[in-house]
């Protein structure tokens, strides 16, 4: 083939300065091979403590070149691997949460809640000092707490009448439908325990395990008092909104019992909501919430 028609074929190409690297790495490992092979030849026939040196020295050469020629490639596609890892990440979470705000259309007096509860949680995560990556996990997770009631009937849901015993015991069951919902899905494996444990209690009353303090996570404690906060400061079907310094009487009342003290001092601090007397009137939150 012509030169003058190789040069237009690879100015045609574009990319003449990738394609001289090429060639040229090309040469220069060719001409590495050659060289080790004749150091090889030379030193087995003569014994040569130089040219064996000279070729290690040339295999070493061809293994750097090769190295770099491939490991470029490698670090591209790993890097598209992670950004494609992260990309099903977020499309994974904004489903879910999307099907949770459905869950919430269903019935207007839940409208928004995971939202507010998403915020307040946050906005304590960060007052007790937690890391950004312990904020996302709780983010996340708040948005996600009641998914589980996507398994409980509307009827129940939306009683505006107190429920029986049978009706409340289905209700408790949508920690573990909401576990069970997104446990299939391995990257939801970090939200799991704020799913499944956000009615368990300080002192061990809560539901589904009846555990205690610290066997629960501190992410758990947090969502705990923000989700209380705001069902007792909205309407529900069964009861009006109660004014913000009542819901927060009830909960500093509640801390020890049913809610981290910690947890408590810091929502406190950050609401900027004075501290009541605690009034024996008032009873336990179980008396007078359903949420």
């Amino acid at each position: 083939m012509p030169f003058s028609f190789q040069s237009r074929s690879i100015l045609r190409g574009g990319n003449v300065t990738a394609i001289f690297r090429f060639r040229w790495r090309a040469f220069l490992l060719t001409l590495l091979a050659v060289c080790a092979g004749s150091a090889i030849t030379f030193a087995t026939r003569t014994g040569s403590t130089e040219a064996a040196t000279g070729a290690i020295l040339c295999l070493i050469g061809i293994s750097a070149l090769s190295a770099r020629a491939v490991s470029r490639p490698i670090r591209d596609l790993s890097v598209r691997l992670e950004e494609s890892n992260r990309q099903f990440d977020r499309a994974c979470i904004e489903f879910v949460e999307t099907m949770a705000q459905a869950l919430e259309a269903r019935d207007p007096y839940t409208a928004g809640h995971s939202n507010r509860v998403r915020d307040y949680a946050m906005a304590i995560a960060r007052a007790m000092h937690l890391s950004p990556e312990e904020v996302e996990i709780i983010r996340v997770g708040a948005q996600l707490h009641d998914i589980g009631k996507i398994g409980i009937p509307d009827a129940v849901l939306q009683k505006t009448a107190y429920l029986t015993p049978q009706e409340y015991e289905l209700v408790k069951l949508h920690p573990q439908i909401g576990k069970r919902i997104l446990e299939r899905v391995g990257r939801f494996e970090k939200y799991l325990p704020i799913v499944e444990l956000h009615h368990e209690d300080q002192d061990g009353g809560g539901y589904p395990y009846g555990l205690k303090g610290t066997e629960v996570p501190l992410a758990v404690r947090i969502v705990h008092v923000a989700d209380v906060y705001d069902a007792l400061t909205s309407n529900r079907a069964y009861r009006d909104a109660l004014p913000p310094e009542t819901a927060q009487e009830i909960i500093e009342l509640s801390a020890g019992t049913q809610f981290d003290p910690d947890v408590v001092r810091a929502f406190s601090a950050i609401f900027n909501l004075r501290t009541l007397a605690p009034d024996p009137d008032l009873g336990r939150l179980s008396e007078l919430i359903r949420n």
